[in-house]
């Protein structure tokens, strides 16, 4: 038996062999390996605009001529079987995909991911008010190199949130612009507050408040963050408090009794956001958190100049009301106290006297803390004041060389550079012009001349 089941395997065996050199017995040959040149590296990002077509038309080499077969998937569904393929943007967003071309010997892959953009992926916002002060909306979109000192002039898109709707308004009196997550905020005094889409600028609500008549927003102080309410300054001075994700108005009741200046600051830190409002009736400088506080008696007899947090400090620049010559710079920890009743920390006084003050209330400032300094306008010229000295500049660091005066800035820091916003009332046309300057140097970088109207606030927009 056992010599039977020996004779069986070796005969298998023979028959193997035998069927080995059959299939290799003059047909040895090697497999016909397939080579996919598509014009872009393997994982290379495709930018598409919004409903731009692209052409893909590889270049396909094998070591033998094999028929082949295709595959073009995207976002996990086969979209052609054909060799080449055009892919139209329609949907917003990022998508992996892939080329498989196959023959009988195997298959190749190519992956790689398609990213279709916005139009408004990034670049300069500007919020401008037109001759029947309606709001508007513009838009310079940033190079390649994110520089907007780099974009053309015939790639501003002017009046980009009417392309967008045609059939809605943000309201007249435009006052403020921020953002959060994946929405713009746009408030107007006689609009309330519009919510757009942050990547197709479309209208998706607006929020007004019939019960509360003095509810004209100019100040509003939204986190972009997760954060589900926001403090809303109005023209009368009075604090509302915005639902960012119910789009509900309510009193703000630690500021019922309370009318402030129309400017205001906020800093987030860990736990809670700090809001920071001046009551020149009273001399004090509010911070709205978890527990309102203000400066108490610190500042009794002053009047505001300016004041900023910045770097767990908060700095208050004040003059005398009765000498406008005499100023006081005062300096605060970031929560200014840590209750109501306690008196205010003050970690720096500094008293000097100035006839020619070039900073005062009326001056449009911008905050930089990477070079530790306040950048402020006043008409037509740009000053920097180093908030870590005590000297305030006498002469500017840069003029205006176009008609108009600066009603507005904004900067990029990642590219290092900043943007003056300027309105020449005497112009024909559109009156509203952007130049930019290098953040650091204060140099003059490019000017866009007349591509808006009078510029209330300019944001810059970066890709998310």
């Amino acid at each position: 038996m056992n010599n039977r089941i020996i004779l069986f395997f070796v005969a298998l065996a023979l028959i193997f062999q035998s069927c080995y050199k059959d299939d290799t017995s003059g047909a040895t040959r090697e497999l016909s390996t397939i080579r996919i040149d598509l014009g872009i590296n393997e994982g290379a990002i495709v930018d598409l605009n919004l409903n731009e077509e692209y052409l893909f038309s590889p270049t396909i080499t094998q070591d033998r001529d094999l028929p082949l077969s295709y595959e073009w998937e995207v976002d996990h569904v086969i979209l052609s079987t054909e060799k080449d393929f055009t892919y139209s943007g329609s949907r917003l967003g990022t998508y992996k995909a892939r080329l498989k071309v196959s023959n009988e010997d195997g298959s190749t892959f190519h992956e790689f991911t398609i990213r279709v953009n916005s139009q408004y992926e990034e670049g300069l916002l500007i919020l401008g008010e037109d001759a029947t002060e309606e709001a508007t909306l513009s838009f310079i979109p940033a190079a390649n190199d994110g520089l907007i000192a780099q974009t053309p002039m015939e790639n501003v898109d002017i009046n980009s949130f009417a392309k967008s709707n045609p059939d809605n308004s943000l309201g007249k009196k435009p006052t403020d612009l921020a953002v959060r997550q994946l929405q713009i905020f746009v408030s107007s005094e006689e609009g309330g507050i519009s919510m757009i889409n942050y990547k197709t600028l479309g209208l998706e609500g607006v929020v007004r408040s019939p019960d509360f008549p003095d509810f004209k927003p100019v100040i509003m102080n939204i986190q972009d963050n997760l954060s589900r309410s926001s403090l809303i300054l109005t023209r009368s001075g009075k604090i509302y408090s915005l639902a960012t994700l119910e789009y509900i108005i309510s009193n703000y009741a630690n500021a019922d009794t309370v009318r402030l200046d129309l400017m205001s600051q906020y800093v987030l830190d860990l736990n809670y956001t700090n809001n920071y409002y001046w009551d020149s009736k009273n001399s004090k400088l509010w911070n709205f958190r978890n527990i309102p506080v203000n400066t108490g008696d610190e500042l009794r007899g002053q009047e505001i100049v300016s004041f900023f947090t910045a770097s767990g400090r908060t700095h208050v620049l004040s003059v005398d009301k009765n000498d406008p010559t005499s100023f006081r710079k005062t300096v605060f920890p970031e929560t200014i106290a840590e209750t109501r009743t306690s008196p205010p920390d003050v970690l720096e006084r500094h008293y000097f006297t100035n006839s020619n003050m070039t900073l005062n209330v009326q001056s449009k400032t911008l905050l930089d803390e990477y070079y530790l300094k306040l950048i402020y306008a006043n008409g037509r010229d740009l000053y920097r004041y180093f908030y870590t000295t005590n000297t305030v500049p006498t002469s500017p660091f840069a003029s205006l060389d176009i008609p108009g005066e600066i009603t507005s800035l904004a900067k990029n820091e990642a590219n290092k550079e900043l943007y003056v916003g300027v309105y020449d009332p005497n112009a024909t046309g559109l009156k509203g012009s952007v130049v930019v300057y290098d953040l650091e140097t204060g140099a003059k970088k490019a000017t866009f001349a007349n591509i808006a109207d009078k510029p209330i606030k300019l944001f810059y927009k970066i890709r998310k």
